[in-house]
C-alpha cells in the first residue's frame, strides 16, 4: 500500500516546482519541555491550557496589527508570555531549521486585513467589543427565600 496518491512523475514533478526537498517534517508546537508540566490558565469557571492562550494572544495582537512572525519568533513571545504570567512551562518547537525560519502561512491575510484596516473592526467584533451595551456576570449570592408563614 503506498501513502501517496499521485504516480511518481507527477509527484516528482510537483515535488521540483514546490521546491520540496524531502519527505514531509511537521512543525511540532509543544507546551513544554520533557520535564516540564504543561498548566491550566483559568478564566473565572473556564479553563483553558495556559500555552494556548498564551499563544491565540500573541496571534491576535500582531494579527491586529498586521505583523506576520515566523514561527521562532512565536514560540519566543509565547515563551515569555508565559513566565510574564509565572508559568513554569517554556515551549519547545520541533522542524527544519530553514523552515522555523519562516513566517507563518496565514500571516498575508492578516497585513492585507490591516491595510483596508478592517482588522481592527473584525478583532473588535470577536473579541465582543463591537458590543453596544455591556455586560455583567452574576453574582454567586442569591437572597434568601423565606418560606413559611408570616404572622
Amino acid at each position: 500500500m503506498t501513502l501517496r496518491t499521485k504516480p511518481n512523475d507527477e509527484y516528482d514533478r510537483t515535488r521540483r516546482e514546490l521546491e520540496h526537498s524531502g519527505p514531509y517534517l511537521p512543525i511540532l508546537l509543544e507546551a513544554c519541555q520533557e520535564q516540564e508540566f504543561s498548566y491550566e490558565y483559568r478564566d473565572g469557571a473556564t479553563s483553558y491550557g495556559a500555552y494556548t492562550y498564551c499563544m491565540a494572544k500573541v496571534l491576535r495582537e500582531h494579527r491586529d496589527r498586521g505583523a506576520n512572525l515566523s514561527f521562532h519568533e512565536l514560540n519566543d513571545l509565547v515563551t515569555k508570555k508565559l513566565h510574564r504570567l509565572k508559568y513554569n512551562q517554556t515551549p519547545n518547537l520541533v522542524g527544519q531549521k530553514d523552515i522555523l525560519k519562516h513566517p507563518l502561512p496565514w500571516g498575508d491575510r492578516g497585513k492585507a486585513a490591516a491595510a483596508t484596516g478592517a482588522g481592527a473592526e473584525t478583532g473588535a467584533a470577536r473579541t465582543g467589543k463591537a458590543k453596544a451595551g455591556k455586560t455583567r456576570r452574576r453574582s454567586g449570592k442569591r437572597k434568601k427565600r423565606v418560606t413559611g408563614s408570616r404572622r
